[in-house]
């Protein structure tokens, strides 16, 4: 029956700690401290060049840009440096590195046969940010799925709908997307009013409005353009709906279009102007 020397074992855990374990230790400290150097210097570096590649956006869109190349910059660099300490550290437990990227080689080329869907979602990802078409915070419309961008990687965009849904959206698969936060956003609503209603008093109501809307201290930082009556845009029945129409700063248009209905419905039943 075999005997066990703890003496023996005890000294070769602590020669094993003592050489191959303390050079690990001092590889994954080195992995990390690498990482938060990079995190830190790539960070303001992805500041500078945003601030000076959109120097014609303001600082909420530019804080966006920002955010959204840093998670696919910060994402990338991660990767890379986990698989640099990995490649380190597999040596010190006798595996052999070439042998096993030659395996890797092999196994790789058998999979990208099979993965050439996947390099479709990396690239369409890359023309997304490239093409800056949308950034985290966003409000957005993609085929028909419409939410806030909460996170965007290289193979996907994760959206978050009004309704708490979260949607993953694979990049390959977009084919049309509407960005409703960028730049601008625009009140866009129908009221529809009695036939009876005299049209030239019922507009030049919801008109002065717009305007007063637009010069309250709570809603003139939202709105860049007053809303006011387009026009007649359709006759139904018994009823003729007005389309209104204003801009606000990027994503601020429910708010204002809220109170914007709020008052429009207290200002016309004042004058006794019938609302359908």
């Amino acid at each position: 029956m075999p005997t066990f020397d703890f003496q023996t074992i005890l000294q070769s855990i602590l020669q094993w700690f003592l050489s191959p374990g303390l050079k690990i230790f001092a590889i994954i400290i080195a992995g990390i401290i690498v990482y938060k150097i990079f995190k830190k210097f790539s960070l303001r570096l992805i500041g500078v060049i945003t601030k000076k590649t959109y120097a014609d956006q303001d600082n909420k869109a530019l804080e966006k840009r920002t955010q959204t190349l840093a998670q696919i910059f910060l994402m990338a660099g991660k990767i890379m440096i986990i698989l640099v300490v990995t490649m380190m550290i597999l040596p010190e437990f006798g595996i052999n590195i070439g042998a096993l990227l030659a395996g890797i080689g092999v196994l790789g080329l058998a999979i990208g046969f099979g993965s050439q869907s996947l390099v479709k979602d990396i690239v369409s990802g890359l023309f997304i940010l490239i093409e800056d078409q949308y950034r985290v915070g966003d409000w957005v419309n993609i085929d028909g799925t419409e939410g806030k961008v909460e996170d965007i990687n290289l193979r996907r965009t994760t959206l978050r709908g009004l309704n708490g849904v979260q949607y993953f959206i694979i990049h390959s698969t977009i084919k049309k997307v509407s960005n409703l936060s960028k730049g601008f956003s625009r009140v866009d609503m129908n009221i529809a009013l009695g036939y009876e209603v005299n049209l030239d008093k019922a507009i030049e109501i919801i008109n002065k409005t717009g305007k007063a809307l637009a010069q309250d201290t709570q809603f003139r930082a939202l709105i860049t353009k007053p809303p006011e009556v387009l026009g007649v845009e359709n006759i139904e029945g018994d009823k003729v709906s007005l389309r209104i129409l204003g801009d606000t700063k990027p994503g601020k248009h429910w708010e204002v279009a809220r109170a914007l209905r709020k008052r429009i419905k207290e200002a016309l039943t004042k004058e006794e102007i019938t609302m359908k």
